[in-house]
């Protein structure tokens, strides 16, 4: 039998790079991997918003809430097959473009979206989306997202839209969108 003397040496690096991986394990959670997002920055009341929740690890439904009601969801998707279902609805239909959509692979889905009209005194509302997997292990069958504030704009910001300018003798013309009725608002600024 023969005794060999063997050292082991590990570097400052290998180290570093050990305890980094380790604290970014600890770091991330599963909290992290559903996210709710709007389709813009502001809604514009009375039009089509997009509420997204991305969904990493794959979700069989997705309900979307409108807080403080954290009882009954505002909008509920299912994936049967590879199509999306607007189970919001009893019997459940087929998602329409109008409505609702999701990105699907194998029966279960990753993108899930919600199509709302926001009112101006929808502004501030707080909304999240919950992911169900029912094929993950108890304790990770359900999870939610942060909490997503709807920002919607004001009348006053909407009707300054500028369709189109005219200058003449008397100074610019603007001619703004009026989406209350189809007539022109005419602001002239003097030159």
């Amino acid at each position: 039998m023969y005794l060999h003397n063997q050292h082991v040496s590990v570097s400052k690096s290998d180290i570093k790079i050990h305890w980094i991986i380790l604290l970014l394990l600890a770091v991330s959670s599963p909290s992290d991997a559903v996210t709710l997002s709007g389709s813009s920055e502001y809604a514009v009341p009375g039009t089509e918003f997009t509420l997204t929740c991305d969904v990493p690890e794959e979700a069989n439904i997705v309900l979307f809430y409108h807080r403080p009601d954290v009882t009954t969801s505002e909008g509920s998707i299912q994936v049967g097959g590879d199509q999306c279902y607007n189970i919001k609805v009893s019997p459940a239909v087929p998602c329409t473009p109008d409505v609702c959509s999701c990105v699907t692979s194998g029966g279960l889905g990753t993108v899930f979206r919600w199509i709302i009209q926001p009112q101006t005194g929808d502004h501030g509302s707080v909304w999240f989306c919950k992911r169900a997997n029912l094929n993950l292990p108890n304790g990770n069958q359900t999870l939610d997202s942060d909490d997503y504030t709807l920002n919607v704009a004001d009348y006053c910001l909407q009707i300054f839209h500028i369709k189109f300018w005219k200058l003449d003798r008397t100074g610019i013309k603007f001619y703004p969108i009026d989406p209350v009725s189809p007539r022109k608002a005419e602001f002239i600024i003097d030159s």
